[in-house]
């Protein structure tokens, strides 16, 4: 539901599968130094050109990748680049229902912004802007 009216129906899988973005990766590296924080955003931007960096806070990375990229690419590239990148650890996970719910709510937002530009579009080209 967004602003009272059901946007999406179906149980947690199904939603996620629809409006999920893909996957999300968290990476922490051992030191905050700017040549391992550059190393690492270099790598996403050359491995995983599709990646968005949505997060970078206290040493660790979060990137949203969409479906498109395989996940065993995504662990095999990890893997060997882990101690070159100084990752001390590193998280896969699938996109959260409350991720789904707020796309879903962005979009809304986003419609409701456009439909209000455009009556405003067409009130100022007539001509005397009652209609």
């Amino acid at each position: 539901m967004v602003d009272g009216t059901l946007r999406c129906i179906g149980d947690k899988t199904h939603l996620k599968q629809k409006y999920g973005t893909g996957f999300e990766v968290t990476v922490r590296v051992a030191e905050e130094s700017r040549a391992t924080m550059a190393g690492v955003e270099l790598f996403f931007e050359t491995a995983f050109p599709t990646s968005e960096l949505t997060e970078v806070r206290a040493g660790r990375f979060t990137y949203q990748l969409p479906n498109t990229v395989r996940l065993s690419s995504v662990f095999t590239a990890l893997e060997e680049h882990k101690e070159k990148l100084r990752i001390r650890d590193y998280n896969v996970s699938q996109t959260s229902i409350e991720q789904v719910f707020m796309r879903i709510s962005e979009e809304a937002e986003l419609q409701q912004e456009e439909e209000h530009r455009q009556r405003m579009e067409r009130k100022s080209k007539s001509c005397c802007g009652c209609c």
